[in-house]
Order: structure tokens, then C-alpha cells, then sequence
């Protein structure tokens, strides 16, 4: 992490673009396949519209302290830290397949989780990767 109001030199190689992003941010980003954003090419083999990606949702999470947000038309998150835990809540319009990525270094209190809850429930997926240690 880096402090904020203050002059950083960061690596920047020209076919990489660096992303500054503010603990306690969780980004919605699009499906890496999606070509278009508009209807334009409805139907054309190989050619992936945003519309044809709605039920698949990506978030990339810097948790710290309780924050707020939107995302898309109807949807909300919610993420509040607290020491051992955190939690992020996402309410959205339909039922979408999500993908979470988080970076547990930006907490206060940074820790590595050993368990993941969906709908109050331990996690029981095999797509669900969580790395456990001490």
C-alpha cells in the first residue's frame, strides 16, 4: 500500500497499465471476453456483447474499515472489517454466478482466512479457493 498526498514512482512497462485504487474500494469489472458494450454484432458468431455476460460478475475487493457502494444498474455491496473478520455483503437485481477476488493486505488487520460463508453457510464448493495459514 501506499500513502495517500504524497509523490510514489511506481513501474509502469508500456503494455501494462497500473491501477491506483483506494483501500476499502470493491470494483465491479467486466467479463475479460466481452468485445462490445453496445447491441451492436446481437448474433454474430464469436462476437461477445456485454448483455450476453450480465449473469457473470467479477469483483475485485480492497477491504478496510466499512464502506459502501453500487455497481451496475441495481446492484450494492457492502464491506465492513472487523479484527478477524471481514464481510462483504452484495445484493444485485438477479441471480448471477460471482467471481470475488480480495486483497486481504489492505485490512487493518490484515489476516488469512481459513473459511468462506455463502448465505451464512461454510462454503462446500470446489470452485471456492480459499488458502488457509497461520
Amino acid at each position: 500500500m501506499l500513502a495517500g498526498r504524497a509523490m510514489h514512482s511506481v513501474p509502469a512497462p508500456l503494455d501494462e497499465l497500473p491501477l491506483f485504487v483506494r483501500a476499502g474500494a470493491v470494483l465491479a469489472l467486466l467479463s475479460a471476453d466481452v468485445d462490445t458494450l453496445t447491441e451492436y454484432g446481437a448474433g454474430m458468431p464469436g462476437l461477445v456483447r456485454l448483455a450476453d455476460r450480465t449473469d457473470a460478475i467479477h469483483l475485485l475487493a480492497f477491504p478496510r474499515g466499512a464502506r459502501t457502494g453500487e455497481f451496475a444498474e441495481h446492484g450494492r455491496w457492502r464491506s465492513e472489517e472487523t479484527p478477524g473478520h471481514w464481510t462483504l455483503v452484495v445484493r444485485a437485481e438477479r441471480r448471477s454466478q460471482w467471481m470475488l477476488e480480495a486483497s486481504l493486505g489492505t485490512l487493518m488487520t490484515p489476516f488469512v482466512p481459513c473459511t468462506v460463508r455463502v448465505n451464512g453457510r461454510p462454503a462446500a464448493d470446489e470452485r471456492v479457493d480459499v488458502r488457509c495459514g497461520h
